[in-house]
This record gives C-alpha cells, structure tokens and sequence, in this order.
C-alpha cells in the first residue's frame, strides 16, 4: 500500500524529532511584519540563528517549516503556547516580547504518521449503529379534534 507524501512548496515535510528554542531579540521585532508568514519577528529570529535566506523558513500559527540545509525536505516544528500567545499578539498589532520560545516536536496526535494512522483505522473499522426501521405510511385516522366529512 502506497502512502501519500505530504508536500509543501514542492517538497516533502518531515516531522522534527528534537526540539529547539529560538531567541528573540529586540532587532527582530522592530524589523517584522504582523500578519505574514515569511516576515514575521520569529521568521527573522529563526534565519538570524540558523543563518537560513528568507523561503527557507516558514512560520504560521501553530506549525514552523524550516528546511533542510541540503534542501530536499522541510522540517515541521509545532509552536508552543507561550509562541503562539505572542504571534496572536503580534498580528493583531501588539508588541512581542522578548525572549527565549521553544518549538515543540509534532505531538503523537499531530504527526503526519499519527494523522495517517488513524484515518486508517477510521476507513476500516464498522461502527455500531442500529438500522433505522422504516414503516410504510398508510390511510390513516384523522385526529379527533378535525370534523368529519
């Protein structure tokens, strides 16, 4: 059985396997934009770390891509709270924080394996519902209340 490939811009996603954190600092949220996802203060914290050009790293509400330094996958991180507090504050037009944020590996739920699984299951499995009974509509009896003709 072949299994799909999950893709983002061209290329396949993998989910991350260790954690990382990203420091913010004050440059970073000068320089953002709110509401974008190759712009953000994060995205900027991210490619001054990790020394990436500006597509080779995405961040959205909850999910962070970044890619592989040989290029042939993106790396999905999921955002923790604390994160995903802060880029809510920051796209509705409030000031970031600085600070240290971590970006969490795909909960068990949330990895590409786990969502594939469990659709999987889903496909299979029989459910228990009991069959309606149909009772065929005949003449019946005016109520009580209507007069007769």
């Amino acid at each position: 059985m072949s299994q799909s490939v999950r893709l983002f811009q061209g290329l396949p996603v993998v989910d991350a396997t260790r954690g990382q954190v990203v420091h913010i600092i004050k440059g970073d949220l000068t320089g953002g934009y709110t509401r974008t996802a190759d712009r953000c203060a994060i995205h900027r914290a991210l490619c001054r770390e990790q020394h990436k050009k500006r597509d080779d790293v995405y961040v959205h509400t909850t999910k962070v891509y970044i890619k592989e330094p040989k290029g042939r996958h993106w790396v999905r991180y999921q955002a923790s709270i604390g994160l995903r507090m802060q880029i809510a504050v920051h796209d509705q037009g409030g000031l970031m924080k600085e600070g240290d944020y971590t970006l969490n590996i795909p909960s068990k739920s949330n990895t590409l394996e786990g969502a594939r699984n469990h659709n999987a299951k889903r496909k299979t499995r029989k459910t228990a519902r009991v069959k309606r009974v149909f009772h065929p509509i005949s003449e019946r009896e005016r109520p009580h209340y209507v007069g007769k003709e």
